[in-house]
């Protein structure tokens, strides 16, 4: 099983609801987060996948949204070895 923590500085909290799988090539977060009351309370929806995998890079992307609601595309980090 694969387990996913994000920590930001807008939540209170680090966020340990991502379960991952393996889909294709693919490596696939998805889960539903808490929202605190400053944003609005409820439930966010959200998909991290890491694609494009490399020995010296990938693609990390998030989507999300309200749970029930349409998701939309949050961002895109491409990540790279540099040097050695």
């Amino acid at each position: 099983a694969y387990r996913s923590i994000w920590c930001d500085s807008g939540t209170p909290w680090c966020d340990e609801s991502m379960k991952g799988k393996w889909v294709g090539n693919d490596l696939v977060f998805e889960g539903d987060s808490p929202l605190p009351k400053e944003m609005g309370g409820g439930v966010m929806h959200m998909v991290q996948k890491f694609s494009d995998i490399k020995p010296g890079s990938f693609t990390f992307t998030i989507d999300g949204g309200p749970k029930g609601k349409p998701m939309a595309h949050m961002m895109t980090i491409k990540y790279a070895r540099v040097g050695k």
